[in-house]
């Protein structure tokens, strides 16, 4: 009776759906879920490793929250990170989309061209940073060459603060505009023919057909791209990390890479955790107000 008992027991349980996706929640669980409770409890505490066995874990209450909001090496950061996502997104978005109408546009063989563009999408970020850090090299740098070549004065990218925020734009465009490339070639199959081709009877141009038409159509789809392109910009540390080691100064020191300084080279874990909880949090209330007004703008969020 027993036996037949355990036999059923184990019947349902393979026979039930949770259990072939049980290891998925594990990991889940290991990799996401625990690291996040355990940032939360490091946010309320001094966690500092540099005098761990001295001092041990003292439960500080929002200090830490309080102390990095009236710090100015964090606002600075929180600067450098609007300058470097506001300037990355918006140059991705434009030239992603002009880029997509264009090879949507193309006939025949030259339609191959299209997939040229995963290339950069393919290569590792610490990769193209490697790359570009050669390119933008002072003394035998491409970039610094034709600049030369061409009559002007070359200039050090990546010792200057304003140019290091550029040269760091400039390498995650270079890589990830075929990302809004790519998904705005798809919101474009999805454009009716009828309705351009009344917009054009009716005398429109093609700015007009772009912005009345085309538009309105693909913007939900595109916004899903870009809603993805500002939570991977935010996070954004390895380019920065080969490029520019946050400098000159703190002139590329983002939010991300000022968190990292606080918790490996500082160690201090829990103030680090409260930096990483103002970043989380700053991240869903845009991503929030994206969903809103791009990719669901009739959709109450």
């Amino acid at each position: 009776m027993d036996k037949e008992r355990s036999k059923s027991i184990l019947n349902k349980i393979f026979s039930s759906s949770i259990f072939y996706i049980l290891p998925a929640i594990i990991m889940l669980a290991l990799t996401t879920i625990f690291p996040f409770i355990f940032a939360v409890y490091l946010s309320f505490n001094r966690y500092d490793l540099r005098f761990i066995q001295r001092e041990g874990v003292t439960f500080l209450g929002l200090t830490n929250f309080i102390s990095l909001l009236n710090s100015s090496s964090f606002w600075a950061s929180v600067e450098t990170t609007i300058i470097y996502v506001g300037g990355a997104l918006i140059a991705q978005i434009i030239l992603g989309i002009a880029l997509a109408m264009f090879l949507d546009s193309l006939k025949g063989p030259l339609q191959k061209i299209k997939s040229i563009i995963f290339i950069p999408m393919m290569l590792t970020p610490v990769v193209v940073a490697t790359t570009f850090r050669l390119l933008y090299n002072y003394d035998f740098g491409l970039i610094g060459y034709i600049i030369e070549s061409m009559g002007f004065i070359k200039f050090p990218w990546l010792a200057h603060p304003f140019y290091a925020r550029i040269a760091l734009i400039i390498s995650d465009v270079w890589q990830w505009t075929p990302l809004i490339t790519v998904i705005t070639l798809g919101a474009l199959q999805v454009v009716p023919d009828t309705l351009l081709e009344s917009a054009e009877l009716d005398g429109a141009g093609w700015l007009q057909k772009f912005r009345y038409v085309v538009l309105p159509i693909i913007m939900p789809i595109v916004g899903v791209g870009i809603l993805l392109r500002f939570m991977d910009i935010v996070k954004f540390f390895d380019k920065i990390y080969v490029l520019t080691g946050g400098g000159p100064g703190m002139a590329t020191e983002t939010l991300t890479y000022h968190i990292y300084q606080i918790g490996f080279n500082f160690m201090r874990l829990g103030r680090a955790a409260a930096a990483s909880i103002l970043l989380l949090i700053g991240i869903i209330i845009i991503s929030m107000l994206l969903v809103k007004f791009i990719v669901q703008p009739d959709v109450e969020v």
